[in-house]
């Protein structure tokens, strides 16, 4: 399987701490690292989802110089602050073309187009500030290079960390999540459209075209989503290839975002808090995807992964009964391991799965770091393809089940 999402990285203080979270708990293998009188970056990966953990070793005024190597202009750059997700690595047919479409469209170049080389050929690449908080993109193309990773990254065979064969079945990132201020969804929604040429998807029938998917209540927020698949024919890039999850028969694995704003005077939703405590809009949370929820979310567990619990009398719900029961679940194997389920019975597109059975199974991690800001998501999907309501209530649930 192939995706445009090429890896993301997270700037920390403690990189041995995280690198050890997602080896030894997550079931992540340590693949490559990359070490600078500035900076120690690990690369850890389980199937195509890639994480970079940056700690930086001593402060520096960074600024880039034409020709400069790898290793003094690579994207650690960018990071300004710890403990925050800050880039989203993504490969483009045209480093050069997506550069300027995103200049055109208002956004700060940080680094010009520029090649790097090893033995295994050649990785042509920018980086560009994204109109949303502090995140970043470095923009890839590989169509020259046979290696593993990028250049300037020493592969990985054997070290101290735990780096056995056994994983916990992860195959790659099915969406990242951005929180922005209220209001600011459209304009982010237009800047990667521009950009990159990614397109909004409704997530299922109550999500509207301009006002998004509204949710009331305690959890008072708005979502929007958007979505970029390889045939496109501009921006972004990725290898056919069949995606069996895919409901609707399109190839080639697409990489989703999903924006989520706080409604206006609501200010006790978890979008708030993370706007606190992050100190700026950002990523919020990254989707996982494995293909044995139940087996995945059981090795993490053994792992003392520390997964957000929803209340008990969740799944005492009639409507959670039947949906587990409708689709041949255990609904004591879930409710043991806190495995949270979406049925997805009214989709907006038509699909092979017969109505009803249409559903992902979800959890929640608790956050990464010391404050309330970034966390993971493990799923898994049987032909659903949105994030409807009970997405978002699920992990509403699992947040006032904490």
């Amino acid at each position: 399987m192939t995706t445009v999402l090429h890896h993301v990285e997270l700037c920390v203080k403690n990189g041995w701490k995280v690198l050890e979270s997602f080896v030894e708990k997550f079931g992540f293998r340590l693949h490559a690292r990359r070490r600078t009188e500035v900076v120690v970056q690990n690369v850890v990966r389980s199937g195509q989802s890639v994480f970079v953990i940056n700690e930086i070793l001593q402060k520096r005024d960074f600024k880039f110089r034409e020709n400069a190597r790898l290793d003094e202009n690579w994207t650690i750059s960018c990071c300004h602050e710890t403990d925050t997700v800050f880039n989203v690595a993504l490969l483009v047919k045209d480093v050069g073309k997506t550069t300027e479409r995103a200049r055109a469209n208002g956004a700060h170049v940080i680094r010009e187009p520029c090649n790097v080389s090893d033995m295994w050929g050649c990785v042509t690449y920018s980086i560009i500030k994204s109109c949303c908080g502090n995140v970043f993109h470095t923009l890839i193309n590989k169509d020259n290079y046979l290696g593993p990773f990028l250049p300037g990254f020493q592969v990985i065979e054997d070290s101290n960390v735990q780096n056995s064969r056994e994983t916990s079945g992860v195959t790659h990132v099915d969406h990242v999540t951005y929180v922005c201020r209220p209001g600011e969804s459209d304009y982010i929604l237009n800047w990667y459209e521009q950009v990159f040429g990614m397109k909004r998807f409704l997530m299922n029938r109550k999500d509207d075209v301009k006002e998004g998917l509204i949710i009331d209540g305690q959890t008072g927020m708005r979502l929007k989503a958007m979505e970029y698949w390889y045939c496109a024919e501009v921006g972004l890039t990725s290898a056919p290839s069949t995606w069996p999850e895919n409901p609707d028969g399109k190839t080639g694995q697409s990489v989703m975002f999903v924006l989520a704003e706080s409604l206006f005077g609501q200010e006790n939703s978890h979008v708030e808090t993370f706007l606190r405590e992050h100190g700026s809009p950002g990523i919020q949370h990254i989707g996982l995807t494995t293909s044995n929820m139940v087996e995945t979310v059981a090795y993490m567990l053994n792992r003392d992964v520390m997964f957000r619990k929803p209340p008990e009398a969740y799944y005492r719900q009639p409507d959670i009964i039947q949906d587990v029961h409708a689709v041949g679940q255990d609904l004591k194997v879930l409710q043991d391991l806190g495995i949270l389920l979406d049925s997805e019975a009214d989709p907006t597109v038509e699909t092979m799965y017969p109505t009803g059975h249409r559903y992902l199974m979800q959890i929640f991690t608790l956050p990464l770091f010391d404050r309330e800001t970034f966390f993971l998501e493990v799923l898994q999907r049987h032909g659903a393809r949105g994030f409807g309501t009970g997405n978002v209530m699920a992990l509403a649930r699992s947040i006032e089940g904490k």
